[in-house]
């Protein structure tokens, strides 16, 4: 029986829990954190410098994320997501966030108060003086709101992460009752 290759993006911001849905669903779907094509060329969502080396970056990890994709519908019948933020943040480039070209079926963007993902990001370990922290506090409630915004406009629908696991889990049995093969071509990405 042919599988249904559904294409779904998660994205959220750091702490709200992509990377442990990702882990959650791994057996059922061909799962990809987008971290791992930041951290393939060395790049974090942070970036600074020129406009013209963020587009590079982002040029090169839609490159690799072209290539997993290809080889995934090769090698591995299962539908895909990709968990991640889709944007590299670049403070001294006029255009702030450059997002990554991701248009997929489904879109969920795991919606959390900043309060808990300063929390969240705390207990990952850092050791921050209190003005530190301070500053951090307001840079994710900055990039939160900026980010929520992009993806409102992307029209991602916006829930907590039990929603977004119910809905996802529903996915996973649509599919598995389906006997077709179904590869868009709008999954191939462009910058």
């Amino acid at each position: 029986m042919a599988n249904i290759d559904a294409y779904i993006h998660v994205s959220g911001p750091p702490g709200a829990g992509k990377t442990t849905l990702g882990e959650r669903i791994r057996d059922k779907f061909s799962v990809k954190d987008i971290d791992d094509f930041f951290n393939e060329i060395g790049v974090s969502h942070l970036s600074s410098g020129s406009a013209s080396t963020t587009k590079k970056y982002i040029n090169t990890i839609v490159k690799n994320m072209n290539n997993w994709i290809d080889l995934s519908k090769i090698n591995d019948p299962r539908p895909i997501i990709l968990v991640g933020l889709s944007y590299i943040y670049n403070a001294e480039s006029e255009e702030g966030i450059h997002l990554l070209p991701i248009h997929a079926q489904w879109n969920y963007n795991l919606d959390i108060s900043s309060d808990i993902l300063f929390t969240r990001i705390l207990a990952r370990g850092k050791s921050l003086q209190e003005d530190d922290k301070k500053v951090l506090k307001e840079n994710i409630e900055k990039i939160k709101k900026e980010s929520d915004n992009i993806y409102a406009n992307l029209g991602y629908e916006f829930s907590d992460w039990d929603k977004t696991w119910f809905e996802i889990d529903g996915l996973i049995h649509l599919f598995s009752k389906l006997s077709f093969d179904y590869y868009p071509d709008i999954w191939k990405f462009s910058y």
